[in-house]
Order: C-alpha cells, then structure tokens, then sequence
C-alpha cells in the first residue's frame, strides 16, 4: 500500500500533470478535433454503450450475486476521468481529442450514469442503495470481482480500439480505447 501519498498530495500532483499535458496543446488541435466531431461522438458512445452492455453481459453470464452486479455496472456506466487524458499522453494517442472526450463525458455523467445505472442494475437492486449498505458483501465477496472487471476493462479496450479503427486513423482510435476501457482507477477509489 502506497501510504506515503496523501489524498492532497495526489490531487496537487495530478493537477500538475494535467497543467503540463495542457500546455502541449494548442488550440489548432482543438480545431482539428472539431474538424470532424464524430470522433467526439464515437467515443461518447463506445464510452456509455459499449461498457455499460459489457457490464451488464459480464455481470449476468458471470451471475454475479446483486451487489457485485450493481457494483460491476455503476463502474460501467461511469466515465474514465482525467487519468485517461495521461495515459493517452503516455501512448502518443490524441491528447485534445481525450480532454474533449474528457468533458463531454464528465459533463454528460450527470445525466448518463443514473440513466444507465437505473436501466440495467435497477433490474437488480434498488439503485439508490449507497455503497456503505454492501460493505460487508464486499468484504466477503470482492475478489470474486477480480475477473470480471479485468474482462470487462479488456473488452472495452478492444471493442474501443477496433470499432473505431474501422474509421479513424491509429491515434484517434488509440484515444478511443483509452476513453472507453479507462474504468481501473474509479473502481479502485469506490472499493
């Protein structure tokens, strides 16, 4: 465990990452991006669709009792956040297509997360039901978690990857996979 590094000390680390990946950018790639916006739209939907079936598909064919399903799918239908804007740094992918994927997930959450979340775990459990109410079946039952949210990452960064490499080039889709499977870290800070 990683004790060393407070929560502040984090925040102020990642926002210095962020500050240093924003000043590569210029806004001709913003404008680029722009250029064709169903990039944008592509990963919106590889992001929301793409992984909240996978979470669904893993969660029933895995037969995940009900709060490790409901767990599993909230962690699909939420968006990757800013760590993905690093790793799409990191792997030379679209750095101003990944912070405007970035936002219009993050902005679009507000209303996408509890819509998808009522649609396909709603049909398990209540879903106002709050973590700390299945805290002791996670301690109990979380490593059986393990597979099925490293399936469910694999699959969305495949499924990502190749269905927008069937119209975009290598970054753009590269972008895209890192958007769409980018789900570790929320799901680490949840449990």
């Amino acid at each position: 465990m990683v004790t060393w590094l407070q929560t502040d000390l984090f925040t102020v680390g990642l926002g210095f990452v962020m500050l240093s990946m924003g000043l590569t950018l210029t806004f001709e790639d913003f404008r680029r991006c722009l250029r064709n916006p169903w990039t944008v739209g592509v990963g919106f939907l590889a992001q929301y669709l793409i992984k909240s079936v996978l979470g669904f598909f893993i969660a029933m064919t895995l037969k995940l009792c009900a709060p490790l399903a409901t767990g599993l799918m909230l962690v699909s239908c939420c968006p990757g956040g800013q760590a993905s804007n690093v790793a799409t740094y990191i792997s030379k992918g679209n750095v101003a297509l990944s912070v405007l994927m970035t936002t219009c997930s993050t902005i679009s959450a507000i209303v996408m997360t509890p819509l998808l979340t009522k649609l396909l775990a709603g049909q398990l459990v209540p879903v106002d039901a709050a973590i700390g109410q299945v805290s002791d079946v996670l301690k109990a039952q979380g490593t059986q978690l393990i597979f099925p949210v490293a399936l469910l990452h694999a699959a969305a960064f495949a499924l990502g990857y190749w269905i927008s490499r069937m119209s975009f080039g290598e970054s753009t889709s590269r972008t895209i996979s890192i958007e769409c499977g980018m789900q570790v870290l929320s799901f680490l800070n949840v449990s």
